[in-house]
């Protein structure tokens, strides 16, 4: 079978393994992101969603999503795990798994819409606790989001705890 055959196959039999379908779940209304993404800096992760394009012998564009176990789902090929990969990490990892399965079709894919991440806000702000944010998240909306700096806060002395344990300064003056 030729790649086009499989693909086709895959997105039509009655009997594919393909994740269904699911109805658009409603989206929060989030700010505009203030510039493009950093294909080598954003990490990939649960609730990001792609398009997947390929180019060649076949050609279609799919929206996938990065599932809560950190892979994206690939017709004939299953899961690929993504997760904590950047963009372009991500994508070399997607066009090699390509080009071992199927002569003459290249993938890519794009970011379409970045997944919605929770942040702990604490300290001296006016509605200190989780609040939603769209990634990536600059640490001004985040205080923004969490109602503004009271009244005794500094802008300049802030702490930034990523969930992998890194901590970083950041300074908003």
């Amino acid at each position: 079978q030729d790649a086009s055959t499989q693909w086709r196959e895959s997105q039509d039999s009655p009997g594919s393994t393909r994740e269904p379908r699911t109805a658009a779940r409603p989206q929060i209304e989030l700010p505009p992101l203030e510039g493009p993404v950093d294909p080598a800096r954003y990490l990939l992760g649960p609730g990001d969603e792609l398009e997947l394009a390929l180019f060649g012998r076949v050609t279609a564009r799919v929206t996938i999503a990065v599932n809560a176990e950190g892979s994206i789902y690939v017709p004939n090929l299953g899961h690929v795990p993504v997760a904590g990969l950047t963009l372009v990490e991500a994508r070399t990892r997607l066009s090699e798994v390509f080009d071992r399965r199927y002569l003459g079709v290249r993938a890519d894919f794009t970011l379409l819409r970045p997944r919605r991440i929770l942040v702990h806000v604490a300290g001296e702000v006016q509605k200190p606790g989780l609040v939603e944010l769209q990634a990536p998240a600059r640490v001004s909306e985040a205080v923004k989001t969490a109602g503004g700096f009271t009244s005794r806060a500094s802008r300049r002395n802030l702490t930034v705890q990523r969930v992998r344990g890194s901590v970083e300064g950041a300074d908003l003056e």
